[in-house]
């Protein structure tokens, strides 16, 4: 016998009078890639692909020793910029446990144009709108997971994320460890696990 319970936070599907969850609870980490020149001379990166320099590199040293100690094993995710590779394989050759590892292109860091074709307002730019319903994308994907996800991406990528999935925007610094939550009613919460 099926019944049903309307609660004030959502519905619960009572089975042989054991609550049924409606979602599977979820926590994916998130974790930005480290400093590069570029993002220390605070130039817009977007597309152009520059590596971790030296502090990028032990940032993430320090991030991986803080996931290692949380003897979990994640299912990665990771941009496919050079800074976001870098990152990556900190976290594979410190021995964070990783089952697998997919390069994913939603994962690019917002792309705010040329500027050389027009340094206020480059035309090839991405839009709000279309940046917005990429991470949208994204998190219909995220939503889709069953298994503990680590991703490794960018901070624009990270800010439309947190909006999108708990409708707080959060800002995150490199290196930085994020978790986003989701429980059995389908809703998100985030929490700053590690800051350098």
């Amino acid at each position: 016998m099926v019944g049903l319970l309307v609660t004030l936070i959502g519905i619960n599907i009572i089975c042989n009078g054991s609550e049924v969850p409606l979602f599977k609870e979820l926590e994916v980490i998130f974790i930005r890639h480290g400093q590069t020149d570029w993002s220390y001379d605070q130039i817009l990166q977007g597309p152009a692909d520059p590596c971790l320099n030296e502090t990028g590199k032990k940032e993430i040293f320090k991030s991986a020793s803080y996931l290692k100690s949380l003897n979990q094993s994640w299912n990665m995710w990771s941009s496919p910029y050079k800074r976001t590779s870098d990152t990556a394989k900190i976290l594979l050759d410190q021995a964070v446990s990783i089952r697998s590892h997919s390069i994913k292109e939603i994962l690019k860091e917002r792309y705010y144009g040329d500027f050389r074709l027009d340094d206020k307002n480059p035309p090839d730019k991405e839009t709000d709108q279309a940046f917005n319903n990429r991470i949208k994308n994204l998190a219909d994907l995220i939503k889709q997971e069953s298994e503990p996800l680590l991703i490794v991406a960018h901070a624009k990528v990270f800010e439309e994320l947190s909006l999108i999935l708990t409708r707080n925007k959060q800002k995150i610094g490199f290196g930085e460890v994020f978790c986003f939550k989701r429980d059995k009613f389908g809703y998100w919460e985030i929490k700053c696990l590690y800051t350098l």
